[in-house]
């Protein structure tokens, strides 16, 4: 049995859509990791926004081309988050493990709706 899959693919190029960031400024709820407060270094070592995972519920839609990110996105994604902030050792480890863990959660989440088991395992181990 043949079934007919709509494939999404992502259009946002950020680590965070516009859309989270304004909601997230909104209700106040920037990461510390996420802030300009610790910054000590250059433009370079700026921390950004990273989208959280967020699970899906009645009346929402997480397939939105514009919310997701495309595969060269999660990649620099995840370079960014387990080059640069799993190795911050000026906050408390369980703070940067959660917020790590969380940002990963959302990337799994960008890429399974993007591509097909095998893609996404191959990715995964990638990432690994």
């Amino acid at each position: 049995m043949t079934e007919d899959w709509a494939v999404v693919v992502g259009t946002c190029r950020l680590m965070c859509p516009q859309t989270e960031v304004d909601r997230r400024q909104a209700e106040r709820r920037v990461h510390v990791l996420e802030t300009n407060v610790l910054q000590t270094r250059g433009d370079e070592d700026r921390p950004q926004m990273v989208k959280e995972y967020r699970r899906s519920a009645a009346g929402t839609e997480l397939c939105k081309a514009d919310d997701l990110r495309p595969i060269e996105v999660l990649e620099k994604t995840m370079d960014y988050l387990l080059d640069r902030i799993l190795k911050r050792d000026d906050l408390k480890r369980e703070i940067v493990h959660s917020f790590v863990e969380d940002r990963i959660r959302s990337v799994l989440q960008d890429m399974t709706i993007q591509v097909s088991l095998e893609e996404f395992a191959c990715g995964a181990i990638h990432f690994v």
